[in-house]
């Protein structure tokens, strides 16, 4: 009997581990998650200091075409959206796709949409970019973004219809 209650205690104290690693698994998911939608919140109100909030100062982007881009670079980007010229608007709204979380480091998969609206001429258009960013869990127990993959998601487009050719007899 005693080594049946030992066996139990051992057991119940795993099984209280376990359940506390999933729930600092759900947190930190949920953290993340929250850390994209107030990325958009923040460029959708032009929040240059709210944009750069999660951000490592070690960050390098990937976009196609263009040099590796770090933190210094982004700013003056998400400056120059954040004082878009009179009658442009942009917001943007960001969809997880994925979050996964390893430990001190996290996957995100994100399509951003973004409709940019110009009043003249009166015009708007919309486009989708993915992402695949990295996150680290930072001495302070936040999160910051420290590498990304950034590229434009086209448009559908509809597959070509097959040619016919018919033959007259």
């Amino acid at each position: 009997m005693r080594i049946s209650l030992s066996i139990l205690i051992v057991l119940a104290g795993s099984a209280s581990k376990a359940g506390a690693q999933t729930t600092q698994h759900e947190r930190d998911v949920e953290t993340l998650r929250a850390a994209i939608v107030r990325s958009g919140e923040a460029f959708n109100a032009r929040d240059h200091a709210a944009m750069m909030a999660p951000v490592a100062r070690d960050l390098v982007l990937t976009y196609p075409g263009i040099p590796d881009m770090g933190y210094d670079s982004l700013s003056a980007g998400y400056r120059r959206m954040a004082n878009p010229p009179a009658g442009v608007t942009a917001r943007t709204v960001p969809t997880v796709e994925e979050i996964l979380v390893s430990g001190d480091m996290a996957v995100i998969r994100i399509t951003w949409t973004t409709t940019v609206t110009e009043t003249t001429p009166a015009r708007s258009t919309t486009r989708q970019m993915r992402d695949m960013q990295v996150w680290r869990r930072e001495a302070d127990g936040g999160w910051k973004l420290f590498r990304g993959m950034h590229f434009r998601n086209p448009p559908a487009t509809p597959p070509a219809l097959p040619s016919t050719t018919t033959s007259g007899g």
